[in-house]
């Protein structure tokens, strides 16, 4: 969890950490942009006692109520967001870092596919992650076919059934008290 009031920087580490002094514009995840090339190039600690109070707001940016579509793409603007951050590092590991952030943000939206009944949108991800030769699945076995056959798209016509039956039920609760 990170939290824009939780965290303090030495100005000079903050300067090589951060030498251009430029953010990715995106609309959410600027704290990542600061904080992970801090912490990959610096020690850091944590101090386990509350300091701060803060205050939630229901209608604040990171409380207020998604559509499916607004998580979609919350999720890829924090994708697009984190791949720049970590090309920016040069890290020796940079594949695996990036493979694990896409496996991480293409793993949220084929729930939010999965749970909302949008083949389209289950099929994307596994489209992307397949092209890529990632499990984002977690099975450690990844063939596309196989999986949206057998798990997926059975789960989706359940519920394209449910909802049916629950259209019916409604018209027959309609007739009978008319």
């Amino acid at each position: 969890m990170v939290f824009t009031n939780i965290w303090l920087v030495r100005r000079e580490a903050f300067f090589k950490a951060h030498p251009t002094r430029k953010i990715f514009p995106a609309s959410h995840g600027q704290n990542w942009q600061f904080l992970l090339p801090l912490s990959y190039r610096f020690k850091y600690g944590y101090i386990n006692e509350p300091l701060i109070y803060y205050v939630v707001r229901s209608n604040s940016l990171s409380h207020a109520p998604r559509t499916m579509q607004q998580e979609v793409e919350k999720n890829l603007d924090f994708l697009e967001l984190l791949t720049a951050t970590l090309k920016q590092l040069n890290a020796p590991n940079e594949k695996e870092l990036l493979d694990f952030v896409f496996v991480k943000f293409m793993h949220q939206n084929l729930m939010l596919g999965i749970n909302y009944g949008d083949a389209n949108l289950i099929y994307d991800c596994c489209k992307k992650a397949e092209e890529r030769h990632l499990d984002i699945f977690g099975t450690g076995v990844f063939d596309l076919k196989l999986l949206l056959n057998r798990y997926i798209f059975p789960r989706i016509n359940l519920q394209v059934k449910l909802d049916e039956i629950k259209k019916d039920i409604s018209k027959l609760n309609d007739k009978l008290q008319k």
